[in-house]
């Protein structure tokens, strides 16, 4: 009776799995980049005594940083400039309604439903759709320092830095990426060859199986993403990258002889899994045929490239027919990477394809976009949230009102993950920000040096005081909206603000931290 009773009390498992965290490896290149990129930006503004150009300089690293999740150089390129391209549309559009009450509220509306329409498009669609709701609502409820062209230009430009930042080591390790991915698939799938066949047959075995199945899917998808993306971006043939892909290709037969293995139970030698971590080994160093075998020196055919492996021709008797299986896959993954002949490979049939024009490819993005009932969903879905929310605000007085939009705008993404779970720690980071915040104000700042207080500054030079906040509805009313022009110059004013805003820009740092 007692269990009963404390069963309800169990939180669901649909809760659990969305509530806990993924183990990843932290980037620490990409954490490195952020911190400079971000910190570097609000220094210089605030040495030169225009905290708020840094602060928007700042704002566009940020954009910039959500976008830098790539690998391969080439699609970091991608990644991080075309977003920002609609983060200054965004930013430009929402400057331009800034003030105008009710055209405000339709025209962030109608920007959140292209925004969410245009996400189903593809990863870096949905970066841009993000950016361009994200500033346009800034821009729309804001009032922003300088001529209209100054933030997008002054966000670019941070965007531009995490960029720039990102691409340093191109020069050095151009075709990096991409091997080092093959690389990791390699490693996978010797995972997986050592998971397979093992344990008692209880729940543990499948399990061990099935997350070291699903590391091969994903290793698997990013090694083709990153080879392909390449491909599809150079003119002509070129040797390495046509390697790549047979490697990737060689390893299939592996892939798809270790789930039989699996199902009868028969545990694999540990050759096999000992032979495809050598194989790996080769990859990563870029190097033709497995390390230190003889084929590479002309002593023993290529073909023959597996014995350096520590495969024999056949495996012994007691071996049923899906080791058998695995053992002949390796035999010709590492025939494919021995071969000492580039041409052998080279020469065989190309079916990376070439990518039609780009004029081809968005007339043909814009017709699955238009036609699809996925894109209208969603777009109707994030605008009527947004529309809805800016309606609110506009019959409502709420400080600092451009805070609701942006709060659905990150939380309402699907293709980023559970919905649900966003929302959780949304509301968890900002309760934390608001701790730190509050921890901030009370401390008393001092009255000199200036830059000191600068941090907490930029912001409210945009927005307008406490008493009057910032919303369609008092955009409307009779009394004259604030100058767009920034009164950062102004050490007075910047001090006397300081308290006062600090809040509100730690609660912001920290809230945006689990959007990502």
């Amino acid at each position: 009776m007692r269990n009963r009773s404390l069963r309800p009390l169990t939180p669901p498992d649909w809760l659990v799995r969305s509530l806990k965290p993924q183990p990843a490896p932290v980037p620490w290149a990409a954490v490195a980049r952020a911190a400079i990129a971000m910190s570097l930006p609000l220094a210089i503004g605030t040495a030169a005594g225009k905290p708020s150009y840094g602060a928007l300089a700042a704002m566009g690293a940020l954009s910039g940083v959500i976008g830098d999740t790539a690998d391969a150089y080439r699609m970091r390129i991608l990644n991080i400039a075309v977003p920002q391209l609609f983060g200054a549309l965004g930013v430009t559009l929402g400057a331009l309604v800034f003030g105008h009450g009710w055209a405000a509220v339709g025209a962030v509306t109608l920007v959140a439903l292209v925004s969410g329409m245009m996400s189903t498009i593809g990863a870096v669609a949905s970066v841009s759709g993000l950016l361009l709701l994200l500033n346009s609502v800034i821009g729309a409820g804001l009032p922003l320092p300088g001529q209209w062209w100054l933030a997008p230009a002054l966000m670019t430009g941070g965007g531009l830095l995490v960029l720039a930042l990102a691409l340093l080591a191109w020069p050095l390790r151009g075709g990096v990426p991409e091997r080092a991915a093959v690389a990791a698939t390699y490693r996978s799938v010797a995972a997986l060859l050592e998971a397979a066949g093992t344990g008692d047959g209880s729940a543990d075995r499948h399990a061990a199986y099935d997350k070291a199945r699903a590391d091969v899917t994903a290793s698997l998808n990013q090694a083709y993403d990153l080879v392909l993306a390449r491909r599809a971006r150079d003119h002509g043939r070129s040797p390495d990258l046509v390697r790549l892909i047979a490697e990737l290709n060689a390893i299939t037969p592996v892939v798809e002889a270790a789930p039989a293995a699996h199902q009868y139970g028969e545990k694999l030698p540990p050759e096999l899994a000992a032979a495809m971590r050598r194989l790996a080994e080769a990859v990563a160093r870029g190097e033709r045929a497995a390390p230190g075998d003889h084929a590479a020196r002309g002593e023993r055919p290529a073909t023959d490239a597996y014995v350096d492996l520590g495969l024999p021709d056949e495996l012994p008797r007691p071996h049923g027919a899906a080791a058998r299986a695995v053992h002949h896959a390796l035999r010709h993954a590492a025939d494919t990477l021995a071969d000492p002949d580039p041409l052998t490979v080279i020469h065989a049939e190309d079916r990376l394809g070439r990518p039609a024009a780009l004029r081809v490819r968005a007339r043909r993005a814009t017709r699955n976009v238009v036609l699809s009932g996925a894109s209208w969903r969603y777009g109707l879905r994030l605008a009527l949230c947004i529309g809805i929310a800016q309606s609110l605000v506009s019959l409502i007085d709420v400080p600092r009102s451009y805070w609701v939009a942006l709060t659905i705008t990150f939380v309402l993404k699907p293709d980023f993950g559970s919905v649900f779970s966003r929302a959780v720690m949304r509301a968890i980071g900002t309760a934390a920000g608001l701790v730190v915040a509050a921890a901030d104000s009370w401390w008393p700042p001092p009255s000199s040096p200036p830059w000191t207080a600068a941090g907490g500054t930029c912001p409210s030079c945009w927005s307008s005081p406490p008493s009057s906040p910032r919303s369609p509805r008092a955009a409307t009313a009779t009394r004259r909206p604030p100058s767009r022009r920034s009164s950062c110059s102004s050490p007075t004013s910047s001090t006397t603000r300081a308290s006062g805003s600090s809040s509100r820009a730690s609660s912001t740092a920290s809230s945006a931290a689990p959007s990502r």
